[in-house]
């Protein structure tokens, strides 16, 4: 659904052109203009630099592609959500991966290339291999359906007083 336009090579030959980019979005900060990918993750903005995307003078960040300008709108939403907290962002659940609504591949990371989770996401390394996460996605959701549960039975037992 949005292929890459790396070649052969991937990201690592397109690195050094990224990196230029990123100096780019760097200086155009420094300089005052606002940068609409400034606090994206840099995975999100290299995934798609790896589409032909490109920031324009302004610090503007779009696409002429439908589908890549509906992702761009959704990595914006997501990045707010996961800075006022009402989202969270892990590595298996971060917010590339949550804008693109579709698990990461095992094996791989989106937006650096054949690099294995534990190298791509080193601030997560002391969860690599543990079910802790799991484990708490499983309470969150269960405390959830539970404070959801409670106060469905409030209400009912409120329209039955009423009543």
């Amino acid at each position: 659904m949005n292929p890459h336009h790396l070649g052969s090579r991937g990201y690592a030959k397109k690195m050094p052109e990224f990196e230029a980019e990123l100096e780019k979005m760097d200086r155009l900060a420094e300089e005052g203009v606002q940068v609409e990918t400034a606090d994206w993750e840099p995975r999100s903005v290299i995934y798609y630099m790896g589409r032909n995307i490109r920031h324009a003078e302004d610090g503007s960040f779009s696409s002429t592609n439908q589908p890549m300008s509906e992702l761009i709108q959704r990595i914006s939403q997501v990045t707010e959500e996961v800075r006022q907290g009402t989202r969270t962002s892990n590595r298996e659940k971060d917010v590339l991966t949550q804008a693109l609504r579709t698990k990461e591949h095992p094996g791989r990371t989106r937006g650096t290339g054949v690099i294995p989770w534990k190298l791509a996401f080193p601030q997560e390394s002391n969860t690599y291999r543990s079910r802790s996460r799991g484990r708490a996605e499983h309470e969150a959701e269960y405390l959830r359906r539970l404070k959801e549960m409670e106060d469905r039975m409030e209400a009912w037992i409120e329209a039955t007083i009423e009543a």
